[in-house]
């Protein structure tokens, strides 16, 4: 069953480690070696943060944990929805923007910074990309619904890490973009127009945001 599923969706990283624990149990070290090794790449290539998990709870509890109850009877089976997999086009779609080495007063930034979500409300994901010009240009992209992107607004200059978050409470995306000097928030009106808020303003001079996070503290 789990050649038949690797041999359908090459992808499916849970199916591939689990083949190759069988293969190892069965004493096929080959063919375990090379899927052990197909997940290796997988897992580095795919998840974030290098790690994966299994929807089942198994192992310490032992092997009857999901049939039998703790009257020592077998469990009714539990109806649940099947889990809905996401599949990527292996097709790239490039936008009408080119990334750039910028330089500031203390060094340079070689990579954009991206954040996704859905800005205006329409129910699908918008970006917001920095770094494309040598001034480090901070802009927005809004999603066509089709999957293309068109740029909308350029917010800022010298932006590194734009993030995503509902800061004021209001439902709607805000943005905090880490900079090249201070840092920048941005409240978003609920339609995906951004105004800059002067009053809130984090770092300064020549120290640089590599990598901002929004997070609720409460």
């Amino acid at each position: 069953m789990l050649e038949k599923i690797i041999a359908r969706d090459p992808g499916f990283i849970s199916a591939v480690y689990r083949l190759a624990s069988q293969y190892q149990r069965t004493k096929q070290r080959d063919k375990a070696s090379a899927l052990f090794a197909r997940f290796k790449q997988l897992k580095e290539a795919e998840l974030t943060g290098g790690t994966f998990a299994v929807l089942k709870v198994y192992g310490t509890v032992g092997k009857y944990y999901l049939a039998l109850g703790a009257d020592n009877l077998p469990l009714s089976p539990v109806k649940t929805a099947p889990s809905v997999r996401i599949l990527f086009s292996p097709e790239i779609r490039p936008i009408d923007a080119e990334a750039s080495e910028w330089k500031y007063p203390g060094g340079s930034v070689t990579l954009p910074g991206l954040a996704a979500g859905d800005v205006d409300g329409d129910g699908d994901i918008d970006l917001c990309i920095a770094g494309l010009n040598p001034d480090g240009s901070t802009s927005l992209w809004l999603n066509d619904g089709a999957g293309g992107f068109l740029r909308d607004a350029t917010l800022a200059q010298r932006g590194i890490s734009p993030c995503f978050g509902d800061v004021d409470n209001d439902g709607n995306l805000d943005l905090w973009l880490g900079c090249a000097g201070p840092d920048l928030y941005f409240e978003n009106d609920g339609k995906g127009n951004f105004a800059k808020n002067e009053a809130i303003s984090v770092g300064g001079g020549q120290l640089i945001t590599a990598c901002a996070r929004l997070l609720e503290s409460v």
